[in-house]
């Protein structure tokens, strides 16, 4: 079974993942809270949304369903932790950061 962890699951595709998740057979998913969110999905396990915890959990992979300058702030953290990252935003497609100035 592999260990998930979703930041951002209050919001419609955070919410699409934690659904998905939640069906999928293979997967043990932790709600992420970040900052002010607070989980209150009935009976998914919760966590902080730290480089930390996510080593401490030793998750698998990460998805990260918030806003890109969020995005940007904890991936660096979650590869570093051992974690797969999949980012929904926007933050990494360009790849470097005059091309998202310009396009975004």
């Amino acid at each position: 079974m592999k260990k998930i962890g979703i930041v951002g699951f209050r919001g419609y595709s955070g919410a699409e993942l934690v659904q998905i998740g939640k069906r999928h057979g293979e997967l043990e998913v932790f709600l992420m809270e970040h900052r002010d969110e607070k989980a209150s999905v009935k009976g998914m396990a919760t966590m902080g949304a730290t480089a930390e915890a996510v080593a401490e959990q030793g998750l698998d992979g990460v998805f990260l369903a918030t806003p890109p300058e969020v995005s940007m702030e904890l991936a660096g953290g979650y590869l570093a932790a051992g974690a797969k990252v999949v980012d929904l935003s926007g933050a990494f497609r360009l790849g470097t950061g005059e091309n998202y100035q310009r396009w975004y």
